[in-house]
């Protein structure tokens, strides 16, 4: 590897540690408007990060997320679901490179519908699940930021169901 392409996947692995401050301040949310922003954000890294090391479709699900995430902040409904759905579906189609890349897609399509039909409870199980399926392409890519990210991310989800069952937070 040349220095070039050293100092690009040493940028892109410190993106993935940069994205765990954001994943602690998401995931760790009761709050569903806090957990939207900082979920932006972490998204919008990953997919630098993503892009960089090659993983296109998984880039590109990562930066329609964070808009979505964003959008998702004042609309929701199946209007802006199908826009979502058929933009990541279309963008993916056109990058497809191998099967791990129905990975990304799948993730993104679950929290899709979580953000856009799901509060409370209800979203966050479903963005565990998500996050379960970004661990396995995470450890697949071969990025140790979001492998880390993605196993903080499940125990904190974790963690804040349990809380928010203790609290009767609606499901």
């Amino acid at each position: 590897m040349n220095e070039l392409g050293l100092n690009l996947y040493t940028l892109a692995q410190a993106l993935g540690f940069i994205t765990f401050g954001c994943s602690i301040a998401a995931f760790s949310s009761t709050n569903d408007h806090r957990f939207r922003v900082f979920l932006t954000l972490g998204c919008l890294l990953l997919a630098i990060q993503y892009g960089i090391l090659g993983a296109l479709v998984a880039g590109v699900n990562l930066a329609i997320n964070s808009v979505r995430a964003l959008w998702s902040i004042k609309y929701r409904g199946a209007i802006w679901f199908w826009v979502f759905m058929i933009l990541q579906t279309g963008l993916s189609v056109l990058v497809y490179k191998a099967p791990i890349d129905l990975l990304p897609w799948t993730a993104s399509a679950i929290s899709c519908y979580a953000l856009f039909f799901l509060s409370g409870r209800a979203m966050r199980m479903a963005m565990l699940l998500c996050t379960c399926v970004w661990l396995v392409n995470s450890v697949m890519v071969g990025t140790y930021g979001a492998i880390l990210n993605d196993l903080f991310n499940i125990s904190v989800m974790s963690v804040t169901l349990f809380r928010m069952s203790r609290v009767k937070v609606p499901a």
